[in-house]
């Protein structure tokens, strides 16, 4: 299970690198595939990670004098999205849990326990299923015989 949610980190994080190439390119910043790669392996750092990202993207485009401002609508809308629909799409995927249910345990581990709820919260609702399918899954043989 963990290496299934490593290898979801991992395609957020090649997704996120290509969108931000992608539209630094379009924005004609400097170095696009450099800063999009950063910014994607950044990813792999919860809350601060995409900040640091952020950061040192805009400050790039505004010492180059590249539309910097349109590059932060860009990072705000693919969070959003990502956030919304791509992220609990990806995990739930592979963790074989529904994306609501992505959604919820991350909201509920963000409540609960802040940034490390946020962090454990899909892996242990990833568990807690295996755990529920074990059991349930017993009680049916059980039954059965």
């Amino acid at each position: 299970m963990l290496a299934q949610y490593v290898r979801a980190q991992l395609a957020l994080a090649s997704i996120s690198a290509v969108v931000y190439s992608v539209s630094m390119a379009f924005l004609h910043y400097p170095y696009p595939l450099v800063l999009g790669i950063v910014g994607g392996a950044l990813e792999f750092i919860p809350i601060a990670g995409w900040l640091i990202a952020a950061a040192m993207m805009l400050l790039g485009g505004w010492l180059a004098g590249a539309p910097w401002i349109w590059m932060a609508v860009v990072i705000a809308v693919w969070k959003t999205v990502e956030g919304v629909v791509v992220s609990p799409r990806i995990m739930g995927h592979r963790l074989a849990l529904e994306p609501i249910t992505v959604l919820f345990a991350l909201m509920a581990g963000g409540q609960i326990g802040g940034l490390l709820g946020v962090i454990l919260s899909v892996p242990a609702a990833a568990v807690l299923r295996i755990l529920w399918l074990e059991r349930s899954g017993g009680e049916n043989a059980a039954a059965a015989s």
